[in-house]
């Protein structure tokens, strides 16, 4: 089903009737590489950005199609920064023909005119921007790179002048913070949301440099809460557990289940950060490496860990992919994702 085209009611029946089985991969993210054009301090590739394999276009269009069989609707390309590929615009437009809501996560530096039109006859369902910053000493302070506040507003501006769905998002991050204000008038000069994440985790090396910069708990919730999107959509969510009397539910993710991962070397995983079980692409159809990561434990936390009786564990945003980066189960409420837990919880009640 090509889902741009449907009606609604068409397409919520037609999905209504996937869900009535037991694993589809309705969501995924696949990496394109490891490689950046910025050199951010918190970034979960860390050294990997120097890697060099990736896939090639061939493998990588000889994907899509499966991808699209198994069930597949929203596909998010990412990186390192996709856009470096030479051949982004032919898998994008693959990716498209395929019927796929397509999402770029991109740093903005490297649009240009030429990808814009490609993008209005190709249209993703969103460009989702990574800001760092509001001003060029916060953006060079953080990335690394001189000149890319100016480069990337700029580019921002021409997407949303050629009527392309733009999302502006940013982690919480230390170096930032005293921009805040100038990235929310950004967004709200232009009519649009800018959206705060307060989690930041070890990168993919187990490096645990990125969380020093990590803002304190209730400052970093009090800005990613000021989005009353993002706090209604989390206020619903918490008020459906509060319903069931807040009895513990134990770690629920749908990784692996709903959603998947194939990282920069060909790999399928259950998420962006469980990097294994990891099943080859290149040994296996799509179809197949399905079927084997469903084979493969759930990710759960080990048996004694705190969180599986944790009342707020639905509020944390821990899980047992930053447990498999480095990240220490907490033995007291002082860790940082408890923390996190109850300021949302402050707020949202």
């Amino acid at each position: 089903m090509v889902i741009q085209h449907q009606s609604y009611d068409a397409f919520e029946q037609w999905l209504k009737s996937l869900l009535r089985q037991k694993r589809i991969p309705l969501t995924g993210m696949m990496e394109l590489t490891p490689r950046c054009n910025f050199r951010c301090a918190h970034c979960y590739m860390g050294q990997l950005r120097d890697d060099s394999p990736q896939m090639d276009t061939a493998f990588i269009q000889s994907l899509l199609p499966q991808i699209a069989q198994a069930g597949c609707l929203a596909l998010s390309f990412t990186g390192g920064e996709p856009l470096l590929r030479r051949d982004y615009k032919e898998i994008h437009a693959t990716a498209h023909r395929l019927g796929f809501w397509i999402n770029l996560m991109t740093n903005g530096a490297l649009v240009d005119a030429r990808l814009i039109q490609f993008l209005k006859s190709h249209p993703p369902r969103a460009v989702e921007v990574s800001l760092y910053g509001g001003n060029e000493q916060s953006y060079q302070a953080l990335t690394g790179v001189a000149g890319a506040f100016a480069k990337v507003t700029q580019n921002v501006d021409a997407m949303l002048d050629a009527g392309l769905n733009v999302i502006l998002k940013s982690v919480l991050l230390r170096p930032i913070w005293e921009s805040i204000d100038e990235m929310k008038a950004f967004a709200a000069e232009r009519h649009l949301e800018m959206l705060f994440d307060a989690g930041v985790t070890p990168d993919l090396m187990a490096d645990f440099s990125p969380t020093e910069l990590r803002l304190a708990p209730g400052c970093a919730v009090a800005i990613e809460l000021d989005s009353e999107k993002k706090k209604r959509l989390l206020g619903d969510y918490h008020h459906k557990h509060m319903e069931n009397q807040g009895t513990p539910l134990g770690f629920a993710c749908d990784a692996g289940r709903r959603g998947f991962h194939i990282d920069y070397r060909g790999n399928l995983l259950a998420c962006l950060m469980l990097r294994e079980p990891a099943f080859s692409l290149t040994e296996y159809s799509f179809a197949d490496a399905w079927q084997l990561l469903g084979q493969s434990a759930p990710p759960r936390f080990p048996p004694n860990a705190r969180c599986n009786h944790c009342e707020l564990l639905h509020l944390c945003g821990f899980c047992p992919g930053a447990v498999s980066s480095g990240e220490a189960l907490p033995e007291t409420e002082d860790f940082f994702y408890c923390k996190v837990a109850r300021a949302r919880r402050r707020i949202l009640e």
